[in-house]
């Protein structure tokens, strides 16, 4: 009944107050309504994010036992591998180098990193050479000397090769022991004289002259033999011709001689004709002029040797006795040269005795002479033949 008589009294006021009080009654209804939308959400709803500027976010809070349980495998505590990761990593990591232990060879194993190799008998140029590796033959390293590595290669032979044409390991090397014995510059090819006292020739027949006398006491190197003659050398450096039969050495030492055939020194004297002709590739006639293998051929053309025109072919045993200690070149021998204007075996000359090589050399210069102790000729040096 008083609600009644409320809406009564609302009437009569609207019919009093025309409609002026509508406005308010509808702002006043507005009001509440909006009201009611900004309340704050719920405690167990997450409240809606805040825009950049309007609050400062709250301090984290510590993870509970279990959530830190749950967040654990991907914020580990170290980044350190486990073992069983490290062996899947390491193949990828830490590649095998191409001189890694090989089946038959222990480590370190070193590869020849050249066309052709020479195994010396000792760590110098001057050595004979125990034969020629070529190209990614491997060998075992035992021992390092200076610049030169002590090896035992695949056929069972021990010698000394070169570092700078090797590929291995450092840090593994440098861990080896001083080699046992180093061989000595004057570990050459000798032999005893079986006389009290002998005369030495200065070519291989009692009919040239006497260039010195040799005794017993003499420490002799047998540098060549040709036609029952020995080319020899003492301590004091008397050189000369001495018959075989005057000398005493091992059967080991003499199969190791060189053999001549005692045309060289007309080589020579013919090569010396064309010094100062002109360098012309693939020349090999004065008419024309020469280049390095050209030369050689022709000369040796001229002494009934007839050579392919090509330096590395020249090399080769079936044109004479292979000469690889320096110090045994004679006059005549052809010395070959290796890494010059490409690798491997590239340049030829002959040798003119004393050092120096007769050669066809560059356009600039054409055929000159030069000395075999040059830097630059004497760290690529390989060898020689000795028609």
């Amino acid at each position: 009944m008083r609600m009644h008589g409320v809406r009564l009294l609302a009437m009569l006021l609207v019919i009093l107050l025309g409609t002026s009080i509508l406005p308010l009654f509808e702002i006043t209804a507005v009001s509440t309504a909006a009201a009611q939308e900004a309340e704050p959400a719920p405690a167990e709803e997450a409240p809606a994010p805040a825009e950049d500027g309007d609050v400062t976010p709250p301090e984290p809070s510590e993870p509970t036992a279990e959530e830190a349980e749950e967040v654990a495998p991907d914020t580990p505590e170290s980044s350190e591998p486990t073992a069983e990761e490290a062996e899947e990593v390491a193949p990828e990591s830490q590649p095998i180098p191409p001189y890694a232990e090989t089946e038959g060879f222990q480590e370190p194993v070193g590869v020849v990193d050249a066309d052709l190799l020479n195994l010396r008998e000792g760590p110098g140029v001057h050595f004979a050479s125990l034969g020629q590796y070529p190209k990614s033959a491997k060998v075992t390293i035992l021992a390092r000397h200076s610049d030169w590595l002590q090896v035992l290669a695949g056929d069972g032979k021990t010698g000394w090769m070169i570092a700078q044409y090797m590929l291995f390991d450092n840090a593994k090397v440098a861990e080896l022991p001083a080699p046992a014995d180093v061989p000595s510059a004057t570990n050459v090819l000798t032999g005893t004289l079986l006389l009290d006292a002998a005369y030495v020739y200065a070519n291989p027949d009692e009919g040239y002259a006497q260039v010195g006398t040799l005794v017993v006491s003499d420490t002799i190197e047998l540098m060549v033999t040709w036609n029952g003659w020995f080319r020899v050398r003492n301590q004091s450096a008397v050189e000369g011709w001495l018959p075989t039969s005057q000398i005493s050495a091992t059967e080991t030492t003499l199969q190791r001689v060189p053999v001549s055939r005692h045309i060289g020194n007309n080589a020579v004297s013919l090569a010396w004709n064309y010094v100062g002709y002109p360098y012309v590739w693939g020349g090999s006639s004065p008419s024309v002029g020469f280049d390095c293998s050209g030369l050689v051929r022709y000369v040796y053309g001229q002494m009934g040797l007839w050579l392919p025109h090509n330096a590395a072919a020249q090399f080769s045993a079936a044109y004479g006795t292979p000469i690889y200690a320096m110090d045994q070149l004679q006059p005549g021998d052809i010395v070959f040269f290796a890494n010059t204007y490409m690798w491997g075996i590239s340049h030829v000359g002959i040798y003119a005795g004393d050092g120096q090589i007769i050669q066809a050399l560059t356009p600039g210069i054409g055929v000159g002479v030069s000395s075999i102790y040059e830097s630059y000729w004497y760290w690529r040096f390989a060898g020689a033949i000795r028609p």
